[in-house]
């Protein structure tokens, strides 16, 4: 049977499309999957309306192109451009677009969002002593066990490198985040294998929250990350973000930086503190302490620039 101009587009959207144009103009350019003998295939359309030279009624010219091959080109290019290729979870640049784009919705219909920064603990050691191929093989058996934490409407990403962000979009998201965190670290508690090495990985998970902790991507993305550090330096786990990080982040970013500072300086000083025997209590030894005096934060315990 011959199909009608409107069904021969498999979408009807994109007849609507191309007649609303039509009925705006006198012409209309648009790219749509239309049925053919070969089945669907993707053509660039150009219509225009027209008198029929018989009958003079007005009549839809159409030409057709087969754009199959390029629409396949450009549908690769976008999903290498979206996805990692590593993981095949979405990449750092479909993940701020998905951010962006559910925080409008959350604020719109003021909902929640959480999101979890996942960091796992000493995978750098683990690439350094049984190779990156290794390596890039664990972080494809550590996507799929946190994809089997996710429920409905979650999206997980791969930002780089051993890094995995999690978003919540869901009414209740601050309830449900710390939930879904301890599942990641129980998840990964089990061991896999990876040629021949049984593995466990612990997590350091840290939670941000929309929009009790900000209300735009960057900082809500920053306050999860700096939650994930306070995770990572507490040994490990899951910590959602508290206003007090952020002055302890800073402290430590200022210390780290003013340490070289110090060392190239000479600013560090040596206590002999001796050691005595039990004994008879003559000295037996010297114990050397290191000692930072900053000329703002005072003295800087040991703890604080010794790891």
């Amino acid at each position: 049977d011959t199909l009608t101009l409107s069904e021969r587009f498999l979408d009807e959207k994109a007849w609507h499309i191309a007649r609303g144009k039509l009925a705006h103009g006198t012409g209309a350019n648009i790219e749509a999957q239309m049925k053919t003998a070969a089945g669907p295939v993707w053509h660039s359309l150009t219509l225009e309306l027209c008198p029929d030279p018989v009958s003079g009624k007005k009549c839809i010219l159409m030409s057709e192109i087969d754009i199959s091959n390029q629409h396949k080109a450009q549908k690769l290019i976008n999903r290498l451009a979206y996805t990692d290729t590593l993981t095949g979870l979405p990449n750092r640049t479909s993940w701020l677009d998905t951010l962006n784009e559910r925080l409008a919705g959350a604020r719109e219909q003021q909902r929640e969002l959480a999101i979890l920064f996942v960091d796992l603990d000493r995978f750098k050691l683990i690439n350094d002593t049984l190779g990156h191929t290794l390596g890039d093989k664990l972080l494809v058996a550590v996507a799929e066990r946190l994809k089997g934490c996710l429920g409905k409407g979650d999206y997980l990403a791969r930002l780089g490198g051993d890094e995995f962000t999690l978003l919540i979009d869901e009414q209740g998201a601050e309830g449900r985040s710390e939930k879904t965190a301890r599942s990641l670290v129980d998840a990964l508690a089990i061991p896999m294998l990876v040629d021949g090495h049984s593995m466990i990985m612990t997590p350091s998970i840290g939670i941000g929250l929309f929009p009790q902790h900000a209300e735009d991507s960057t900082l809500l993305m920053q306050q999860a990350d700096m939650a994930m550090y306070a995770a990572k330096e507490a040994g490990g786990g899951v910590r959602t973000f508290k206003p007090e990080m952020t002055t302890q982040i800073r402290r430590r970013l200022r210390i780290e930086t003013d340490l070289r500072e110090a060392i190239d300086s000479g600013s560090l000083q040596v206590y002999f503190q001796p050691k005595l025997a039990a004994i008879d209590g003559r000295m037996a030894g010297m114990e050397a302490l290191l000692r930072w005096e900053h000329p703002v934060l005072g003295w800087v315990p040991p703890e604080d620039f010794i790891t």
